[in-house]
């Protein structure tokens, strides 16, 4: 499966059906399921990669599979995808490109070494759990929201994701 890795916090927001829109300042002519892979590595602050519970920082998970989700069309970047991106209108690249994600189902967690542009994952290592990620806890949403204060959209409605039927190669 063709794979992309993201760095964390994005890829578990994409997981989660809060960033439907992946910036990349290129394209593919792919389409169909994605991968979604948490990058090992990351330059950010552990108060954006970290979650705090009891007083104790948990990392989001790296260097591994966290979902699959249909890439369903690649355009040029508007000013009006930096809140779907979770990004700020001055971080999004003048020449970049808008990847449409929908339609986010969990993996197990197993290992993936990151590389750059998409590549592949044998098919055989990735399993999808029998249920959908849970719906997160009002906790969980307000520690995102002090995260990317004033970029998350509002969680009283769920996101609208885009929904597309999996490949014929995927479906259950």
């Amino acid at each position: 499966m063709k794979t992309l890795s993201v760095q964390q916090p994005w890829a578990t927001f994409i997981a989660q059906g809060w960033k439907t829109i992946e910036v990349r300042t290129w394209r593919t002519d792919y389409r169909g399921a994605l991968l979604i892979a948490a990058s090992k590595g990351s330059n950010l602050p552990a108060s954006v990669t970290h979650i705090e519970e009891n007083g104790e920082q948990i990392a989001m998970p790296r260097g591994v599979a966290l979902c699959v989700v249909d890439l369903l069309d690649i355009r040029r970047l508007t000013l009006a995808d930096a809140k779907p991106a979770n990004l700020e209108p001055e971080d999004l690249p003048a020449d970049g490109w808008a990847w449409l994600l929908g339609n986010p189902r969990a993996v197990e967690p197993i290992p993936i070494k990151g590389k750059l542009s998409l590549y592949d994952t044998p098919d055989e290592l990735i399993r999808m759990p029998a249920k959908r990620f849970p719906k997160p806890s009002k906790e969980v949403l307000e520690i995102v929201q002090k995260w990317l204060e004033p970029k998350i959209l509002p969680c009283d409605e769920p996101p609208k994701i885009i929904q597309a039927p999996p490949p014929a190669a995927h479906r259950r």
